[in-house]
């Protein structure tokens, strides 16, 4: 097993983000490197773009050398939309708008506290009073404080408000966790640092079929990150060939269905243990991959820190008083982080 080293102790990853990285990708990241033209890599390349889309069920997928903001940045800024609603409840989603700004675009704020999802009916009365809206941006869990949007219903209410309205989702930690309701998303956003089990470094762009017309007729607002550059040649940059043999490892042992079912069920079962300590999950909609619980001065992180389980502190305002647990499936030993909350 791999370790983080902080205070001159090595922990195992069980924080909201990176992951852990398994003996098996270690092995596989510290292998001679294949040039990213050659032949064996363009296999690869091919086997996780496929498989990836095969997951997702959307119509294309874009593979980036970046963290899971830069593919947020890529969608922005090659989709370049003129004015974007932004479901806002936490730091992550708030990033959306950061990003949006930096290039110019407008934006609108539907803000909503870190503990709650926002209501399709709010969202569709936004949309009412701000005809110019072409784009609406939320994430499907919120990281910060673990709560998990009610994006069907959001954005189907869009669609049928306005089927123009280019829907993004943030889909970092949620892709791989459960099922993902694609009908009514335009662009997803997923990367490699958390369910997939990889450190940081790759990100995922998936499209819709509409949204990947638009890409062919829209001047990007980057050069790096526009998606533009991949319509004619897949790997139109260098990317990290051993990022994508581990990527395609993952994708060949993971069974998604399974992994569905056993991060619901750790779920289950940490909720129960906190439940019988008297301590009360943070958001009123949570979601599985990320558990955030009320945790005053840190407390049990703390102690969680003296059996050597790392796991993550709240955001902002929310630093000493919640600490989240990711709950990523098969390539944890998560049954480490349920023996230490019994012993809380």
């Amino acid at each position: 097993m791999q370790f983080f080293h902080t205070n001159g102790v090595f922990m195992p990853l069980f924080t909201a983000g990176p992951s852990e990285i398994s003996p098996q990708i270690s092995k596989i990241l510290s292998l001679p490197i294949i040039h990213h033209r050659s032949k064996e890599f363009r296999e690869c390349f091919d086997f996780c773009h496929d498989r990836l889309l095969e997951i997702a069920q959307m119509q294309e997928v874009f593979m980036l050398c970046s963290s899971g903001s830069g593919a947020m940045e890529s969608a922005i800024s090659s989709l370049s939309p003129s004015h974007l609603l932004i479901l806002e409840n936490g730091k992550f989603s708030q990033r959306w708008g950061e990003i949006a700004r930096s290039f110019g675009i407008k934006t609108t704020t539907l803000s909503s506290s870190w503990d709650c999802s926002h209501r399709a009916s709010e969202v569709l009365k936004v949309l009412q009073d701000n005809e110019s809206i072409d784009g609406v941006c939320l994430c499907g869990v919120e990281s910060s404080g673990g709560v998990r949007e009610e994006y069907e219903a959001i954005t189907q209410s869009i669609k049928a408000h306005n089927p123009q309205i280019l829907t993004f989702l943030d889909a970092i930690a949620l892709f791989g966790g459960e099922r993902i309701e694609v009908q009514n998303i335009d662009v997803l956003v997923a990367s490699s640092q958390k369910i997939l089990g990889l450190p940081v470094g790759l990100g995922f762009v998936f499209t819709s079929s509409y949204a990947l017309n638009l890409l062919q007729n829209r001047a990007p607002k980057s050069y790096y990150l526009a998606l533009q550059n991949y319509l004619d040649n897949p790997i139109a940059f260098s990317l990290p060939s051993n990022l994508f043999l581990a990527l395609e490892y993952v994708l060949k042992s993971i069974d998604f269905e399974r992994n569905y079912a056993l991060i619901k069920e750790r779920f289950r079962e940490t909720k129960e243990i906190l439940h019988s300590k008297g301590i009360a999950l943070y958001p009123q909609n949570p979601s599985y991959s990320i558990i955030a619980f009320n945790d005053s001065q840190s407390q049990i992180k703390n102690t969680l820190a003296q059996h050597n389980i790392l796991i993550s502190s709240g955001q902002s305002h929310l630093k000493t008083k919640v600490s989240r647990i990711g709950n990523f499936g098969g390539f944890q030993e998560y049954e480490r982080v349920l023996e230490g909350l019994r012993r809380v």
